[in-house]
């Protein structure tokens, strides 16, 4: 039960944080720049100033209580 509402959670929490993003891996003319997968998420980026953008951006969401691991 618990699953889905997680889901909805996490994808606000990224949508908000990585929606003015541009950084990423281009597909047909698109940023992509985190694939989900169950409970992880990866983020994507070119190069090391890239992710470290995308990651300020996310860290962000611990207002909402999201703890990430960075390993």
């Amino acid at each position: 039960v618990l699953s889905p509402l997680f889901n909805i959670y996490s994808e606000q929490i990224f949508r908000e944080a990585l929606r003015d993003a541009s950084e990423g891996i281009k597909v047909n003319r698109e940023a992509i720049n985190h694939i989900k997968y169950a409970y992880d998420t990866v983020i994507i980026a070119n190069d090391c100033n890239e992710l470290q953008r995308l990651m300020q951006n996310i860290h962000t969401s611990q207002e909402y209580g999201l703890e990430l691991n960075t390993s």
